[in-house]
């Protein structure tokens, strides 16, 4: 989808979005329905939403989110790992378990040209508020709103990513001790300590830190219903 977002840029084009095998993010947080009848009656409804992205210097676009650390990993990971054919279920925990042993990432995230943190060890960029289910990381974060929702972690990922993710279940992430958050416009993330840096976005890995955006306000009008946002 993010591929058929900028290439449509600028066209005035409105997009339509029939969920098909996994993932599937951005349809789930606009609310379309996963069965593909469904979602095209839902498209037929008319109702149009311009929603923002966020534009990447190189001129790459994102929907949702961007993250740099453990989670670009563990994509960056499976992506290796899926090019060798079709994995099994067994094979996903080593892989996270191995992510995890290496998060103790150092970032230094500058917003709207102002320094955020220099020692962020889990760094986000959300235009949306969740992964597109029960995952909320950025539970304030809207993708009309003009900016995107940007939130950082101090704590060392090695052993606070599993709490992380079990605050997002419970959307409690921002109560959770070294964790900072800030609306913003413009981003810049980059390795503190000369580390590589793996990131993602939209569940995509995307390439090694540094990494710098902004907000394309309504960037893109979907095919979906302003009042479904989040269901």
């Amino acid at each position: 989808i993010n591929e058929v977002i900028r290439g449509s840029l600028g066209s005035g084009l409105p997009i339509g979005i029939i969920p098909l095998g996994t993932g599937n993010v951005l349809a789930k947080e606009m609310g379309v329905p996963k069965d593909p009848l469904s979602a095209l009656e839902y498209m037929s409804a008319g109702q149009a939403w311009a929603i923002d992205l966020c534009r990447l210097d190189d001129g790459r676009v994102f929907a949702c989110m961007l993250s740099a650390g453990i989670e670009g990993a563990i994509i960056r990971a499976l992506k290796q790992a899926r090019a060798g054919g079709s994995m099994h279920m067994s094979q996903y925990l080593p892989l996270g378990l191995n992510a995890l042993r290496d998060a103790n990432y150092m970032m230094r995230v500058t917003i709207d040209d102002r320094v955020f943190s220099e020692s962020a060890s889990y760094a986000i960029i959300a235009n949306t508020h969740s992964f597109g289910g029960p995952v909320e990381i950025v539970s304030r974060a809207r993708p009309d709103d003009g900016h995107f929702d940007a939130l950082v972690s101090s704590a060392d990922m090695r052993y606070a990513y599993p709490a992380l993710m079990a605050s997002a279940m419970v959307r409690q992430v921002s109560r959770l001790q070294g964790v900072r958050e800030k609306a913003g416009t413009k981003f810049l993330f980059e390795s503190a300590d000369g580390r590589d840096v793996p990131y993602q976005f939209d569940g995509e890995f995307a390439g090694i830190l540094p990494v710098a955006g902004r907000v394309l306000k309504q960037g893109v009008t979907i095919l979906a219903k302003r009042g479904n946002y989040g269901e």
